[in-house]
């Protein structure tokens, strides 16, 4: 909540919608995965913001974990399911994304804008070899491409 109250042009979940119809299916762990690593990756946030956020979302995994297990225990959620939870290990603790540190992804990246592009297209061409790892792309790909569609050139000024 804090780093909500903090934020400047971002209004909420409701700002973000999905593309296509099919992209309704997936899993919120997923989804808080993917959001939580963008905002870890974005500049000029300070690392005690950054470690609040890791931590509340490692709180809150437990709870929609908990909601995801009871009403969507199909074999494609509870792949999706594992997938969150690698990724979320792989961002929590050595923060990469799929292998790539996250605050080194571009180095060349300044702004939110730019950082969103680098995950959307390095989510795009992403080898698929490991399922978990389509899963996540896919994932990434959706959540950023979703946001650059939604606020067109105002996405530099959210923080």
């Amino acid at each position: 909540m804090k780093l909500i109250e903090e934020c400047s042009g971002f209004k909420g979940e409701g700002d973000v919608t999905p593309l296509q119809a099919e992209d309704r299916l997936s899993c919120w762990s997923l989804t808080l995965v993917t959001l939580a690593t963008v905002a870890v990756s974005l500049p000029n946030i300070p690392k005690e913001t950054t470690d609040r956020l890791l931590s509340s979302v490692s709180e809150g995994l437990v709870y929609v974990t908990l909601v995801e297990e009871t009403f969507n225990a199909s074999d494609e959620y509870v792949s999706m399911r594992k997938a969150a939870k690698s990724l979320w290990l792989e961002v929590e603790v050595y923060h990469k994304w799929l292998g790539n540190k996250l605050r080194k992804l571009a180095p060349q990246v300044k702004t939110s804008k730019q950082i969103l592009e680098c995950f959307r297209d390095t989510a795009e061409n992403m080898t698929t070899e490991v399922e978990s790892l389509n899963v996540c792309a896919n994932s990434m790909f959706r959540t950023t491409k979703t946001i650059l569609f939604t606020y067109h050139a105002p996405i530099d000024k959210i923080n």
